[in-house]
């Protein structure tokens, strides 16, 4: 008779009191004495057979590495990858690896481009907390005279 499921499989009790499983269509022939064991005993075997299973399929991650997806960590349930970074995959399509070089390159240019500006950049800070009315007026003219040499060195470098 059906008394539960675990995982999918149905558990049966046996008119002897004996608990039993049934994987695919097969009732195991040992009998257990507790539901718990029953239910260690199909964990063991799904995660047995989920181990022998591995899959490979072509993907390529963010970073444009190319590589395999292997299977699934049976402890985080994380993807596990092979050749790649397990961040953002992607299938191994050309189209797809082309876009993300492109991605790549732009970002590698940005980031010239913010080099090549940081010596221009004002300050956005003077200090901190609230301030006296002098001391207002003088970092007003420590803006003024940083906007005014950055302003200089700016259009010196065009």
């Amino acid at each position: 008779m059906k008394l539960t499921t675990h995982r999918g499989c149905d558990i049966v009790i046996s008119e002897s009191g004996y608990f039993s499983y049934i994987i695919d269509d097969v009732q195991s022939e040992h009998g257990f004495q507790t539901l718990r064991q029953v239910e260690l005993e199909i964990d063991r075997i799904l995660n047995a057979m989920a181990k022998g299973r591995k899959l490979d399929l072509a993907v390529v991650d963010s970073a444009g590495r190319h590589g395999t997806i292997t299977g699934i960590h049976l402890g985080t349930s994380h993807i596990t990858t092979s050749g790649c970074e397990n961040d953002r995959l992607y299938p191994n399509v050309e189209w797809i690896a082309n876009t993300l070089a492109q991605i790549t390159e732009l970002i590698r240019a940005m980031e010239d481009l913010r080099g090549r500006l940081h010596p221009f950049s004002l300050k956005t800070q003077f200090g901190y907390g609230k301030l006296t009315a002098e001391e207002y007026g003088d970092l007003l003219t420590k803006v003024e005279e940083d906007y005014v040499e950055r302003l200089a060195a700016a259009e010196a470098a065009a």
